[in-house]
């Protein structure tokens, strides 16, 4: 059988001993080289001296969504924050944006092609993702948006979900904060907008997760087990 992270297969693994051998394929994007473009800055007519911050997936509860809506609040004068998605909590994110007076800095974009999105994040600043981790499932997540955001060469800031730790706690330009700490929060807001004007750090984000966090480099480990498996 499958499993998308080391902790899923480990915790499945103690429940149910029983079961075959498994084998760890994460859902990763697949290769794709980027390009820096303006698509997010023209699409919402953006300032240049703005930066982006961009959630892309469902919008719902236990993202972090409408805390990182209340961040612009302060960091209104230097970044903005588009959301990329629909969900059961988008409605409730356009009224607390109207309520905050927050329509000219938190702007929501359709769903898009996944073809389409490591393009289209490559216009933004910096990736969000910040998953609250209030069940078993979100605990052990491992959220294929960070692997998208970093393949698009995009500082990531990301809540201490211990599968991200894991693989990218020494990594410069992933930032971890806890979305419940307010001041923890704004604090890793500001560390990401520094993060994001170095285009030499931007390359390397990309780079590396080109070489070693895409589904071609997952997929050798499945290719080597067919290969074998008929000779067993």
């Amino acid at each position: 059988y499958i499993l998308d992270n080391h902790s899923r297969q480990v915790s499945l693994k103690e429940i149910h001993d029983f079961l075959p051998h498994s084998i760890l394929i994460r859902n990763l994007p697949r290769r794709e080289r980027y390009d820096p473009n303006n698509y997010l800055r023209e699409y919402f007519h953006i300032l240049s001296e703005k930066k982006i911050f961009v959630y892309i997936g469902g919008l719902q509860e236990d993202r972090g969504l409408q805390k990182m809506m209340t961040q612009m609040n302060i960091l209104r004068d230097d970044a903005v924050f588009v959301l990329i998605g629909e969900g059961r909590l988008k409605g409730q994110l356009l009224n607390d944006c109207r309520k905050l007076g927050l329509e000219e800095i938190v702007f929501f974009h359709p769903s898009i092609e996944s073809e389409n999105a490591i393009q289209i994040l490559s216009s933004a600043d910096i990736g969000v993702s910040l998953i609250e981790a209030h069940t078993k499932s979100y605990e052990l997540a491992l959220p294929s948006k960070v692997f998208e955001y970093m393949l698009a060469g995009l500082p990531v800031l990301s809540s201490p979900l211990k599968q991200v730790q894991d693989l990218f706690d020494k990594t410069e330009g992933v930032i971890f904060a806890d979305p419940k700490d307010e001041d923890e929060l704004s604090d890793a807001c500001q560390k990401a907008i520094k993060l994001s004007a170095d285009s030499n750090l931007r390359n390397n984000i990309h780079g590396h997760t080109y070489q070693n966090f895409t589904f071609e480099a997952d997929a050798e480990t499945l290719k080597s087990y067919l290969t074998v498996t008929p000779s067993q």
